[in-house]
């Protein structure tokens, strides 16, 4: 497990070599691996990295997604006008997710954050179009951002569900043929979809319709991950504690381990995680590997310590389970959600009152919408297509957070324009009840 170097000349902030070398890999040899990022992006880099040496590509990526990106702001400001049918609310979305720092943030490097998150909104933006009556290619227009977006994305896989039985029920409460509407939606799915389902299964000889597993091997394979999963189970983020700090000296009792007491089980105490920080610290391998675009530096281990770590881990997971369930199903939860909502990219802009500022747009925006789609519930209870609004924010939440333990908070990036419509709801909603007015629906 390493850390990649910022390839000299990119513009980006940051650098993920993984969503690009399988594209790379493929240029050059016909085959598409590492298999481990689905190909949505590729459809935009692959013809920049055949035209182009692979700096400029990159640079140009991410001139593509600032330029997307400022097109979604206007057709989610759109999205915004067709909920609530006035002008003032087109301005307010618009202007508010302009200076959102937190999703333009992901402009400024090559990633999948921005582009996920522009081709959700126009998913979405033509999904509202085709159930209010617009033409019937606005289901095809929807399905092809859906899945566009999913194959750079595949935890959202099961939003063509939820798409699917907003569209059905839509679509039966206005006396309309159901068929043809769903046919023309899932159309560019089925077709991507199957195309990449029978490509896995010659591949794998099973049927896989995203990856054939959500962890990367650069991860999977190492330490790093054993030490996740332990972290997870009982709430803590990713690398949440530095196990590389702890030396064997005659002091180690000085030193303060972070590990909350409700952790502990028969099977470990705090001595015992010291002991296997120490064996951490003794067995890790650190060295460079030079790259096309730069140096990446590695740390790893024997296969034989690798298989105690992992022993090791799976035990203290295990005995963790079985006696303190609580910690693991809920407390764990829990924690991972406060991780998963906390800030951390902020903190580095060069005016501390920016970070400020830009820290509490983000926390406002995500109090106000959560009450936002507390107020939305009615739309819920009666399945009616608006409700996909408020279900993207919490399905993001719930899918990474609570099922899959991830605690980042860049997961929630793609979800955050619809938390801002969420927001505006609520304030329109306060606005009526402020000035009595007979309704607060819009």
């Amino acid at each position: 497990m390493g850390m990649v170097v910022i390839p000299k000349g990119v513009w980006g902030i940051c650098y993920d070599e993984t969503y690009f070398d399988c594209i790379t890999n493929f240029i050059k040899s016909g085959i598409y691996i590492p298999d481990e990022r689905m190909p949505g992006l590729g459809v935009i880099y692959l013809p920049l990295e055949l035209l182009f040496s692979k700096v400029i590509a990159l640079n140009i990526f991410i001139i593509l997604q600032i330029v997307l990106s400022a097109v979604s702001a206007y057709v989610l400001a759109l999205i915004s006008k067709l909920l609530f049918k006035k002008d003032i609310f087109f301005y307010t979305t618009f202007y508010i997710y302009l200076i959102c720092a937190f999703t333009a943030i992901s402009n400024s490097y090559p990633g999948s954050e921005s582009f996920a998150t522009s081709i959700l909104i126009f998913a979405v933006y033509y999904y509202i179009l085709a159930l209010e009556g617009h033409k019937k290619s606005n289901f095809i227009l929807s399905g092809t951002f859906l899945i566009w977006m999913i194959f750079i994305r595949p935890a959202h896989f099961p939003l063509i569900l939820v798409f699917a039985v907003l569209i059905t029920v839509q679509l039966i409460k206005n006396k309309q043929k159901v068929l043809p509407a769903l046919f023309l939606f899932l159309l560019p799915i089925t077709i991507v979809e199957g195309a990449w389902i029978i490509r896995n299964y010659m591949r794998y000889h099973k049927v896989i319709p995203t990856l054939n597993s959500i962890y990367l091997s650069n991860c999977r394979d190492t330490y790093r991950f054993q030490i996740w999963q332990f972290e997870k189970a009982w709430g803590k983020e990713e690398w949440g504690i530095d196990w590389l700090t702890e030396k064997d000296t005659s002091d180690i009792r000085k030193e303060k381990v972070p590990f909350p007491n409700y952790i502990y089980t028969s099977k470990y105490n705090e001595d015992s995680l010291r002991s296997f920080k120490i064996f951490l610290n003794k067995s890790i391998i650190r060295y460079q590997v030079q790259k096309d675009l730069g140096k990446a530096y590695i740390d790893t281990m024997s296969k034989e310590n690798l298989e105690i770590v992992q022993a090791k881990c799976n035990t203290y997971i295990e005995s963790l389970k079985n006696e303190r369930p609580f910690v693991y199903y809920v407390t764990s939860r829990w924690g991972i959600l406060k991780h998963f909502f906390k800030l951390d990219m902020f903190g580095n802009f060069q005016e501390y009152y920016l970070g400020v500022i830009c820290a509490g747009l983000y926390y406002s925006i995500i109090f106000i919408g959560f009450i936002g789609i507390i107020l939305m519930a009615g739309y819920f209870f009666s399945l009616s297509y608006l409700a996909l609004i408020p279900i993207l924010p919490l399905y993001s939440v719930f899918i990474h957070a609570i099922i899959l333990r991830l605690s980042q908070s860049r997961y929630f990036v793609p979800s955050y324009p619809f938390m801002i419509i969420c927001a505006i709801y609520a304030l329109y909603w306060l606005y009526c009840k402020a000035n009595n007015r007979s309704t607060a629906k819009v």
